[in-house]
């Protein structure tokens, strides 16, 4: 199981989401620090391209 699996289970890529379309709002899920995973993913990500 990937991390990038794990954060969408968790609900961290749809909290990213809203954030692109405020419209299409959904409600958040989880506690407020759960948000920094995928900025943690992405710069990894990033550091291995």
């Amino acid at each position: 199981m990937s991390l990038l699996t794990l954060l969408e289970e968790h609900g961290v890529l749809d909290n990213f989401r809203r954030l692109s379309n405020p419209a299409d709002y959904t409600p958040r899920r989880g506690p407020l620090y759960t948000d920094s995973g995928i900025y943690k993913w992405i710069e990894a990500a990033a550091w291995s391209l």
